[in-house]
């Protein structure tokens, strides 16, 4: 069980109290965010709240910045060399001693409040120890027109039809939705033994831990909280950048890992038809940043591939049933 109280030794000497939230904060070139993001944290800090920011490598100026707020009790900066985002989100999973583990974004921010706001709802299940996953929504900041965007439901947890504590059924609905971490406050204990560690060297790190993540949980609570502001339609993100070979190649390697995730977990008869929709909706989503020159290359190639499982799928006995839709 998790103990809130703060443990003295006994001779009155206070001991660090039970860390309840571990914010991890991978940090890479964001020079002119990452003091936004971290002073927008830094207010809510509590002794029970720990940050640990991994500069990934970082060329500009953030290490300069992050060595700024090193006086707070409880903040960490981790310099590694540059290996990625899901390198660097696993070095502060390590890291982090926290109940639950929230990801933040070096060049994204959070609400006044919402920390406090988070811990209202972790509160009443800290006796048990048993609340896996919490999904939370999020905000859009236009970084160029400075703004906040219209909210739209892929931001939004309404669109679960659900809140507050849910069953898997819910989620099952909506699995391959919100893949980006700041969806998802998890328990640490459920992530480790789980092993909801991201893949590295790649691009879309955050896929496939999300579907293991949904897929494992067995408690879940759904709040329609979205103090989480993302910076939309920054210059220099990476989300923004045009498609190399190495980025195409990482959709579709995200796109089998998730298959081998579902045929790990016995669950790929249950989700083949949406995992089909799925495949064809990444592919057209991404083809938009392919150049012109390839897409007709790599819209041929995935077809073939689409075509390959609908054969393998189909010559599965307990599959052959069921009606395949790939057009």
């Amino acid at each position: 069980m998790l103990k809130q109280e703060i443990y003295t030794q006994k001779d009155s000497t206070p001991v660090k109290k039970r860390i309840l939230f571990s914010l991890i904060i991978p940090v890479y070139n964001v020079e002119r965010y990452v003091g936004i993001c971290l002073d927008s944290i830094v207010s809510q800090l509590k002794e029970d709240i720990e940050v640990i920011c991994v500069n990934d490598g970082s060329t500009d100026g953030s290490g300069v910045v992050l060595s700024n707020y090193c006086h707070y009790p409880n903040f960490i900066v981790i310099s590694t060399e540059n290996r990625g985002r899901g390198a660097a989100r696993n070095i502060g999973i390590k890291a982090a001693s926290g109940a639950y583990i929230l990801f933040i974004d070096g060049d994204d921010f959070i609400d006044v409040n919402y920390l406090s706001d988070l811990r209202k709802l972790v509160e009443p299940y800290l006796e048990n120890d048993d609340l896996d996953l919490i999904l939370v929504g999020a905000k859009r900041f236009d970084d160029k027109k400075k703004i906040f965007l219209p909210d739209v439901p892929y931001y939004r947890t309404a669109n679960y039809g659900a809140h507050g504590l849910c069953d898997q059924e819910v989620v099952y609905a909506r699995v391959f939705e919100k893949f980006a971490p700041f969806f998802k406050i998890q328990r640490r204990r459920f992530l480790l033994q789980q092993n909801l560690f991201y893949d590295e060297g790649v691009r879309f790190e955050d896929v496939v831990p999300h579907v293991k993540a949904l897929l494992s949980a067995k408690k879940i609570l759904i709040s329609d909280l979205a103090s989480y502001y993302y910076r939309f339609n920054r210059a220099g993100s990476t989300m923004n950048s045009s498609y190399d070979i190495k980025k195409i190649s990482d959709v579709f390697k995200f796109l089998l890992r998730v298959r081998e995730v579902l045929k790990q977990m016995g669950l790929f008869s249950r989700f083949r038809q949406s995992y089909y929709i799925f495949f064809k909706n990444q592919v057209k989503f991404h083809l938009q940043k392919v150049k012109p020159s390839q897409r007709p290359y790599v819209l041929a190639f995935s077809k073939i591939l689409l075509m390959l499982f609908v054969i393998v799928d189909s010559s599965s006995k307990h599959l052959s049933s069921q009606k395949i839709i790939v057009s």
